[in-house]
C-alpha cells in the first residue's frame, strides 16, 4: 500500500511473510504528519529467540514516541526530535536486554529514518540499511555491524578471504543483545527529488544495487513508486529468497564505534508485522518535494 500526502512526500511499504517461517520476526512502522515523517524497520534476529518480540517492542516504542511528538507540538523541531529519537533507541535497547535476554540471545537489527521540514537523520544498528538516491546515484547512509567490517579484520584479511571466512556476515552488534549499544547516525538536508529506501538483508542480498538504481530512477509518481516496489519484491523471489531462512548469527566482538551526527488532521500512521518488508520513498512533487520510505525484511 502507498500513501500520498499533500506535502509532496509519498511512501510505499511491501511485506510478505515468505515461505520459511511460521512466526514473523519483523516490524515496520511509518508515521507522517505535514512535513515530518518517521519510518522504522526492526528486523528480528532469525536463528535466535523471540525475534518477533524484539521487533514488536521497537515498533511500539516508536509509536509512543510519535504520539508524544503530536501531543507536544514538536513536529518542526529537528534538533530536539533527533536527540529524542536516538534516546528512544538507547532506551529500548536496555528494555529488550532486561526483558528478554535471560540465558538467551534476543535482538534485532534496526534502521530509522527521521524527516523534519527538509532535513533528515538516519539511525542504524545491525545490518539493516538506508539508501538515498539523488541525481541517478545511490548512496548508503548506514554501516553494517558485521564481522567483515571490524578494523582488525579489514587490516588482516584480503577482501577475498573475508568473503569466504566462517565469520563473514555475522553481526557484531544488534539492538537488545547487550546493556549498551552504539548508534550509527547521519544527518543532512534533503534536496529536490531525493528518494530513500530502507531495507534489511532480505532485499539487498538478492536485489543488487545496480537494479535498485534502475528501479528507483524510474520513480516519478505514486504509480511508478508502486511499480518499483513490486519489481524489487518480485526480483527477491526470483532469486529464491522466499524459500530460504536467513538466520542471523552473533559474533561476540567489541561493537563498532558510534558515528557522531553532522551536525487539519493529516496524521497518517501505520504499523505492520510481516516478513519481507520493503520501504521505498520518493518526492519529486513541487519545489519542496522530497521523499521518505519505509522498511523491509527477508
Amino acid at each position: 500500500m502507498s500513501k500520498k500526502l499533500g506535502t509532496g512526500m509519498i511512501y510505499e511499504v511491501r511485506t510478505d511473510r515468505g515461505l520459511c517461517r511460521n512466526v514473523n520476526q519483523d516490524a515496520v512502522a511509518a508515521f507522517v504528519k505535514g512535513t515530518t515523517g518517521l519510518f522504522v524497520l526492526a528486523d528480528g534476529m532469525g536463528g535466535h529467540s523471540r525475534g518477533e518480540l524484539t521487533s514488536g517492542t521497537v515498533a511500539a516504542r516508536f509509536q509512543s514516541f510519535w504520539q508524544g511528538i503530536i501531543k507536544g507540538g514538536l513536529l518542526s523541531d529537528f534538533q530536539m526530535l533527533f536527540v529524542q529519537a536516538k534516546d528512544v533507541i538507547i532506551d529500548v535497547n536496555r528494555e529488550i536486554y532486561e526483558r528478554y535476554n535471560q540465558g538467551q540471545i534476543c535482538g534485532a537489527a534496526v534502521a530509522v529514518l527521521l524527516i523534519v521540514d527538509g532535513c533528515y537523520a538516519s539511525f542504524s544498528i545491525g545490518d539493516c540499511r538506508i539508501y538515498t538516491y539523488t541525481r541517478r546515484r545511490i548512496r548508503r547512509l548506514t554501516v553494517d555491524d558485521i564481522w567483515d567490517n571490524l578494523p582488525e579484520v579489514t587490516e588482516t584479511y584480503a577482501k577475498e578471504e573475508i568473503a569466504v571466512h566462517r565469520n563473514s556476515g555475522k553481526l557484531t552488534q544488534a539492538l537488545g543483545v547487550k546493556t549498551t549499544v552504539s548508534v550509527h547516525v547521519r544527518t543532512d538536508r534533503i534536496v529536490k527529488g531525493q528518494k530513500f529506501l530502507i531495507c534489511s538483508d532480505g532485499l539487498y542480498k538478492y536485489c543488487t544495487e545496480e537494479r535498485v538504481i534502475r528501479y528507483m530512477g524510474n520513480i516519478r509518481s505514486e504509480r511508478t513508486l508502486q511499480k518499483a516496489a513490486d519489481q524489487m519484491l518480485r526480483k527477491v523471489f526470483e532469486e529464491g529468497a522466499g524459500g530460504r531462512c536467513g538466520d542471523h548469527h552473533f559474533h561476540g566482538k567489541k561493537p563498532l564505534q558510534e558515528t557522531e551526527p553532522d551536525g487539519g488532521r493529516d496524521d497518517r500512521t501505520r504499523e505492520r508485522n510481516g516478513g519481507w518488508q520493503y520501504g521505498i520513498s520518493v518526492g519529486e512533487h513541487g519545489e519542496d518535494g522530497y521523499t521518505a520510505g519505509a522498511p523491509q525484511h527477508r
